[in-house]
């Protein structure tokens, strides 16, 4: 694939070390007035190219890491670097960049828009970025085709099946290239034959084009593909190798 990537200047300077770090990430929140401790002083090291699968029962803070890890959530206390940056230390426009440029999102929820067709969907985190509808377009086009979307480029979201629409929403997730790919049960609505595409697909991106990836997931086989294999215990995170 081109790479397209704009990359934001505060990131563009070389910075030696680990592409992320949290360090005493504490998270939580009150139900009829007792505090429910989500993260309790949780600390992760992620190095450039590592595809970390984090297991475990729901409701043990799995979909909470990866909202933090996307900045779309602050912690109560802590800490997070990107390349050595504390990413909480910028502005609320500085970190629609950060999420826009350096990180891909795949949620349980695919937040596809019903009136675009395949295409314009993937399109549209580079029309955000600025990107020309003649560079973006083939880049998303591309992308569709491995997920193997070729034959639904042009279909309404409203159109497709359950599969078929978490597929465009991974590959909205990849078109800008991102540094870091976060997925919360990116195959859960997917067939056997359908998931293994994926598997294999993720497995390509790791490899290809150093790729780091965070995936949340009850699926034993998507586990096994990523380098390391974590849980959530107590609120820390625990290396299940």
């Amino acid at each position: 694939m081109a790479d397209i990537r704009k990359t934001p200047e505060q990131w563009n300077e070389s910075v030696d070390g680990p592409l992320i770090r949290l360090e005493g990430i504490s998270k939580g929140f009150e139900y009829n007035s007792s505090p429910i401790v989500i993260l309790d002083d949780a600390s992760l090291t992620i190095k450039r190219g590592e595809s970390i699968a984090v297991v475990g029962e729901s409701g043990i803070g799995k979909s909470t890491l990866l909202h933090i890890l996307g900045a779309l959530d602050k912690p109560d206390k802590g800490n997070f670097f990107f390349k050595g940056k504390n990413v909480f230390d910028m502005d609320t426009k500085q970190l629609a960049g950060f999420r826009n440029h350096s990180i891909g999102f795949v949620f349980q929820f695919h937040y596809l828009l019903a009136e675009f067709t395949s295409l314009e969907n993937v399109m549209i985190p580079g029309m955000i970025a600025g990107i020309s509808k003649g560079v973006i377009k083939p880049q998303a086009e591309e992308i569709l085709v491995r997920v193997g979307l070729k034959n639904r480029l042009s279909h309404r979201v409203n159109d497709l099946s359950g599969g078929e629409q978490q597929r465009v929403a991974l590959a909205r997730a990849l078109v800008m290239k991102p540094e870091i790919l976060l997925a919360d049960e990116p195959t859960g609505n997917l067939d056997s034959k359908n998931s293994q595409q994926v598997h294999d697909f993720l497995t390509e991106l790791n490899r290809e084009m150093q790729m780091t990836m965070v995936i949340v997931t009850h699926n034993g086989k998507l586990a096994s593909y990523m380098q390391k294999q974590m849980t959530i215990h107590d609120g820390k995170l625990v290396d299940m190798g």
